[in-house]
């Protein structure tokens, strides 16, 4: 039993939008005489044929055996349930970036949020007893992080630097003040 997951309608419907729209300005200025426009706005065209083709091959497939990812330019993922750790929730400025992580503690996928019903995925995780991992509320709760941190990219690695510098630096002060008080 295959369950697929995949890009938003959106993402289909602009495609064809701006192929189509971008196509008869290319004719429209090419039949016109103006090669320089006509090249200008190909790109775009180009733009639209990729969202169309994104849309159909760019899809993750949940089998009882296994999770596949597809892109639409990567190489094809093929993960074992027994392959993953867990889900590790990342929270950062406002969003949630969601990866699955392997047994050694390494980053094997970035679930993007530009793909809908990951529910589908989510029960099937649980199913296979995955477990969830808030990594923001493990660093609030000065717990050991440290086995997640291979799994971080830069960006997630310097934005929690910075929250454990900010925490030390005011539990320096706090401990200056009541010194001071004392």
């Amino acid at each position: 039993m295959d369950n697929v997951i995949r890009l938003s309608k959106f993402v289909k419907n602009l495609g064809i939008v701006t192929t189509v729209l971008f196509l008869i300005i290319v004719l429209v200025t090419f039949v016109t005489g103006n090669m320089g426009v006509a090249i200008c706005f190909m790109p775009f065209v180009f733009l639209g044929i990729a969202l169309i083709l994104a849309y159909k091959k760019q899809i993750i497939v949940v089998n009882e055996d296994e999770i596949v990812f597809s892109y639409l330019v990567k190489k094809t993922q093929h993960i074992k349930y027994n392959d993953i750790r867990c889900i590790l929730m990342i929270p950062l400025n406002g969003r949630t970036d969601v990866i699955l992580i392997d047994k050694m503690y390494n980053r094997l996928v970035t679930l993007e949020q530009v793909y809908v019903n990951y529910d589908i995925l989510y029960d099937t995780l649980i199913k296979h007893e995955i477990d969830l991992v808030d990594f923001g509320e493990l660093v609030e709760q000065n717990k050991d992080v440290s086995k997640y941190v291979p799994a971080l990219n830069w960006i997630e690695k310097n934005f929690y630097k910075s929250i454990c510098n900010e925490n030390t630096t005011i539990k320096n002060m706090s401990k200056t003040i009541e010194k001071r008080k004392a």
